[in-house]
């Protein structure tokens, strides 16, 4: 089975985790991506995604023996072999989980941004446990943070309806999960508030309004939260009409007073009680019978005719008795039987509505109509050796059968009477009301006279009033959509004074007639057929047309989660008062994101309106629901986050963005953070921000004291023809989502472009364009050193000094002796007035250590401040000998910004930085960002 497998090594950097798939035990991943893993002195853990953790020290065969699910996550933490040396006091807990966020975007290619012009889809985020939305399922849910005005996602599919002759449509639409201020809802481009009173309404349920079930939605705004609108009905006419078909059907007669047709379901719904059959090519009862009863069986339908019949038996036409055994299985109702036959005798001929008789031994006997038939043949060379045929009965009678049953013999019905059903009411329908699994207990009825309903008197031309009748039944059905009950009836009498009024002030009597009927049924699946019961005017001067607009089912409401810890609104559309249909469906909502205040412990329900980038990234690593459900005293540092807090407020720096597809928690955090300049990053085992901005002083300087010897390197960048001669912002409208480009400086023609997510203030934007270009205008210093020691290992994006000596060169000397620190040249040491001494010492392959700070102790005798770290060889051995030059040194400083560091297992680190320059500052908002 395969397993995905990701692999954390170095705690400053989650984000930069490796991952894998791998299949079969863990052990043999691990002995070739980290060989000697067992007795490594770093200590290694595992977590399986059903979150069972072993220690490599408890256990490492347990882990070798490992074999995870198919497509399970399994994270791989390897700690330092000395964390107290580095000061590192990371949590496993954390560093597991957010390599776990960080895999969407390790094993898959990175989720394109969404695009803020797109509606919100529901689903979770952030891998999150919040339940998918029932109608938008295994999608994100959105997220907001800040302030927007977006598009909203539908929490339930909307529906129409009709009252009082107006057309209403109802729709819940998810906000964002938590908790957020909603200040306008706009259809279209029309905020509806502005609207003429009743045509749209609208109210917010926050997390603890509607506590995640059906129900206090609907009672509090007057709406049912789960209707289902079949697709089978769309504006079909409901006219009074008749059958006019025959049918053969298989019967049996039964004296005195029973005809027992062979069939069940849709080919025998035209047969109902009061209706008058003919019958005809039977032996002994032909003629006109008046149905009293009809009844319902298993592969049977029952006419009480009340008298009148002979007995008469259906004549079967032997089709072929098998030598082979058939196998008999079912499905839900149908019966299936497969025959291997052998030899091959050919196919029966059968075609589905056919009726056949089937008997085998252990007293068998079934007659069902056929659903499906189907012959095989199997082939040897070419010959047909044997015939396989499979053969299913919808509601055969005699009851299902399994088991393997000896001498199969199948039966057609041969010569079946025919049955005139000529003046027997034709139905419209019938129709499912939901899909399969669906339950409902109400039904609603959409009906429309799309022309009025009244009659013209044929000597004035008045017009008066007139009256529609309409019987519609309802049957209970199962998952298959076979009956498991009687249709029950409902009749409908509808005039148009009813609906209009009558008297002063009543609408006209040619006004369209819309009206929501409902029926109350049992709880279950259902199917309704409608038909008209009373004629329609011939004349043309009267209207009377009825359409059956839409067929709804209102679901059985859960009292189990449903929406999740969203903020859910509600909204009602008066359609009939000139809204129109695409406005409806385009609503969107100015919102504000309620988030909790940077503290410990997390309190999801002391909430205040935030646009603080710093607070969206404490909620995301801390918010139970969707985040990382970090306990905030144990994971972030607190104080730092406070102080960041405090420092973009100040500068009126803003995060305005909604989450609208899968990201991996770290990410989302690096997002929120954008718009402010800054990152995220742990440090010593706790979440922190990583600030850019001016540096009011240097945290470290670095010089020959306390630089390993060799490592310092020192590189300049300089721009090439071609470059990108600008830099341009994307950033978005808050009230649009509308992209807006800031572009500095305004006569580039080819700038390189960042998309900067959440930052929807322009002047920011046209600020943070000058400050990128400032950055590259200039040529770039770019230092790379190593050091050891507890102390000497800066913070990302710290500002640090770097003082090293320059030279004036005397002579070049050869070793001759060592002790130690002490060396002995071949020739006097010379004196140098002013400034420092410095040795310069060239390694065996060629390169230079140093400069190192010396000390004259002798004629040709000097020594050194610090050991220089390579081996040194003397005159008159094997090797050439070390050459040293000497010379005085003058300081030079030099600022930077700490970029990366990677920290080794011996306790020391490489530091990467860049050159610092402050006035790429100058004049922006970002002064305020000073620390």
């Amino acid at each position: 089975m395969t397993c995905r497998i990701v692999l954390i090594e170095d705690l400053a950097a989650p984000h930069a985790a490796e991952a894998a798939e791998h299949v079969g035990p863990l052990g043999g991943w691990l002995d070739e991506r980290l060989p000697g893993w067992r007795t490594s002195a770093r200590p290694v853990f595992v977590r399986r995604a059903n979150g069972e953790e072993i220690a490599r020290d408890d256990d490492p065969e347990r882990i070798a023996r490992l074999t995870p699910d198919e497509g399970e996550i399994v994270s791989v933490l390897v700690l330092p072999a000395d964390p107290v040396t580095i000061g590192i006091t990371i949590a496993i807990n954390l560093a597991i989980s957010l390599a776990l966020t960080a895999l969407s975007s390790i094993l898959f290619p990175p989720p394109e941004q969404p695009a803020f012009e797109k509606a919100p889809k529901a689903g979770t985020v952030f891998a999150s446990s919040v339940p998918p939305n029932p109608n938008r399922r295994h999608e994100p849910l959105p997220i907001l943070y800040g302030a927007l005005t977006y598009t909203l996602d539908l929490a339930a599919a909307p529906y129409s309806y009709y009252e009082d002759n107006e057309q209403y449509v109802v729709a819940l639409l998810c906000v964002t999960c938590g908790e957020c201020e909603i200040n306008a809802v706009l259809a279209g481009e029309t905020n509806v508030d502005d609207l003429p009173d009743g045509v749209a309404e609208w109210k917010a349920y926050g997390p603890a309004d509607h506590g995640q079930v059906h129900g206090r939605i609907g009672d509090d705004f007057g709406i049912w939260e789960d209707m289902v609108t079949s697709p089978d009905v769309d504006s079909l006419d409901l006219r009074s009409a008749t059958q006019e078909q025959k049918l053969d059907i298989p019967t049996e007669f039964i004296a005195p007073d029973t005809i027992r047709l062979l069939a069940a379901g849709d080919r025998v719904e035209a047969f109902e009680a009061g209706a008058t059959i003919v019958v005809s090519g039977s032996a002994s009862n032909n003629g006109g019978f008046t149905i009293a009863a009809v009844t319902k069986a298993a592969g049977h339908t029952d006419l009480d005719v009340t008298s009148g019949v002979a007995d008469e038996a259906p004549t079967p036409s032997l089709l072929r008795a098998f030598s082979n055994d058939a196998i008999a299985t079912r499905n839900g109702r149908q019966q299936v039987w497969k025959i291997a036959e052998d030899p091959a005798l050919g196919t029966l001929g059968l075609a589905a509505g056919d009726v056949v008789q089937v008997t085998a031994a252990g007293g068998v006997d079934q007659t069902g109509t056929v659903v499906e038939y189907s012959y095989r043949p199997d082939y040897t060379e070419g010959e047909t050796v044997a015939g396989n045929h499979t053969l299913k009965l919808r509601n055969p009678a005699g009851g299902l059968e399994v088991g393997v049953f000896s001498d199969f013999t199948v039966y057609e019905m041969s010569d079946p009477p025919t049955f005139d059903v000529s003046g027997i009411p034709r139905w419209t329908g019938p129709f499912r009301v939901t899909k399969a699994g669906q339950s409902i207990n109400r039904i609603g009825l959409d009906l429309v006279f799309p022309a009025g309903l009244y009659k013209a008197s044929p000597t004035t031309g008045e017009l008066m009033e007139d009256t529609a009748e309409f019987r519609f039944q309802c049957q209970q059905i199962d998952t298959d959509g076979n009956p498991v009950g009687d249709w029950q009836t409902v009749d409908y009498a509808i005039s148009t004074t009813d609906v209009l009024g009558s008297g002063a002030g009543a609408d006209p009597l040619n006004t369209p007639i819309r009206l929501t009927e409902t029926i109350f049924v049992g709880t279950g699946e259902w199917r309704i057929r409608g038909r008209r019961t009373n004629e329609e005017s011939a004349e043309a001067s009267d209207q009377s047309r009825c359409v059956w607009e839409f067929l709804k089912g209102q679901r059985i409401l859960r009292n189990r989660p449903v929406y999740g810890p969203t903020t859910i609104l509600a909204c009602r559309f008066k359609i009939s008062a000139g809204l129109s249909g695409k406005a409806v469906g385009s609503i969107r909502a100015s919102a504000q994101r309620r988030l909790p205040q940077i503290r410990t412990p997390y309190d999801g329900t002391t909430l205040g309106l935030s646009r603080s980038p710093v607070r969206a990234l404490y909620d995301i690593c801390c918010n139970p629901d969707y985040g990382l459900g970090l306990d905030p005293a144990v994971f972030l540092n607190l104080s730092e986050l406070r102080a960041a807090r405090t420092l973009h407020t100040g500068a009126g720096l803003h995060f305005d963005h909604v989450f609208t597809s899968q990201s991996s928690a770290w990410e989302a955090m690096a997002i929120a953070l954008q718009p402010a300049l800054a990152k995220p990053s742990i440090v010593d085992g706790r979440v922190t921000v990583l600030q850019e901005g001016p540096k009011a002083a240097r945290t470290m300087m670095f010089s020959p004291i306390n630089v390993l010897p060799g490592t310092l390197k020192v590189a300049f960048g300089f721009r090439n023809d071609g470059d990108p001669d600008g830099v341009r912002i994307i950033s978005h409208q808050a009230d649009s989502l509308a992209e807006v480009e800031s572009i500095f400086p305004a006569t580039s023609v080819r700038p390189t472009e960042q998309r900067i997510y959440g930052l929807t203030d322009s002047a920011v934007a046209d600020d943070l364009a000058k400050v990128r270009w400032r950055e590259r205008a200039r040529a770039q210093t770019l230092v790379e050193l190593s050091v050891r020691g507890d102390g000497r290992i800066p913070r990302r994006g710290d500002r640090v000094g770097l003082s090293w000596p320059t030279f004036g060169w005397g002579d070049a000397c050869v070793l001759v002796e060592v002790d130690g620190l002490d060396l002995l040249l071949d020739r006097p040491v010379p004196d140098i007035s002013g400034g420092s001494r410095w040795a310069a010492i060239r390694t065996e392959t060629g390169g230079v250590v140093g400069p190192v700070a010396m000390t004259k102790t002798g004629p040709r005798r000097i020594t050194l401040a610090a050991d220089p770290g390579v081996e040194l060889f003397v005159l008159g051995g094997a090797q050439e000998p070390t050459h040293i030059a000497i010379g005085r040194g003058s300081g030079f400083l030099m600022d930077l910004t700490v970029e990366e560091i990677a920290q080794g297992d011996d306790g020391g680190a490489r530091i990467r930085a860049k050159g610092y320059v402050e006035s790429v500052w100058d004049g922006t908002v970002f002064e305020a960002l000073e620390t």
